[in-house]
């Protein structure tokens, strides 16, 4: 049901998961506990093998089934509310009513500010206009005047 690519990082997700934590946890006993720990490479390098084996089987047992589980609800989540937009987008636009004024200075401030913020969000910039003839002629000419004069 999932795309190639989901199904190769489910699979490949715990073994590119153990020797990053071997690493961190080798660096972490091994140096940055120095002080306090006072092992010899060997000891730091076991007990990181050993957290990363743990990381290992955590990683394909429940994991890999979780993570499955995780992409599932997500990609049916998503069918839904692609289904529920086009069916709203079938459906006729219903009349809302416009937000009250705002009635304090401050408040319109915020609000001019908001709209200048967000223009971009609320303009389709895919939407095709029409431009008159007359003016692209008169462009035209405007452009022509200025490049040979």
């Amino acid at each position: 049901m999932a795309v190639p690519s989901v199904r190769t990082g489910h699979l490949t997700g715990p073994s590119l998961r153990t020797p990053a934590v071997f690493i961190n946890i080798f660096f972490v006993l091994y140096k940055g506990a120095k002080a306090s720990l006072k092992w010899e490479s060997d000891k730091a390098a076991w007990v990181s093998g050993i957290v990363g084996g743990a990381v290992f089987i955590l990683g394909i047992f429940p994991g890999i089934w979780l993570l499955k589980w995780i992409v599932k609800r997500d990609m049916e989540y998503h069918a839904r509310k692609a289904a529920e937009a086009e069916a709203a987008k079938n459906k006729e636009p219903v009349d809302e009513e416009a937000a009250p004024e705002p009635s304090s200075k401050a408040m319109k401030v915020w609000t001019s500010l908001k709209k200048a913020a967000t223009r971009g969000l609320e303009v389709d910039i895919h939407e095709v206009r029409a431009v008159p003839a007359r003016s692209c002629v008169l462009r035209t000419a405007i452009l022509w005047e200025c490049v040979w004069w």
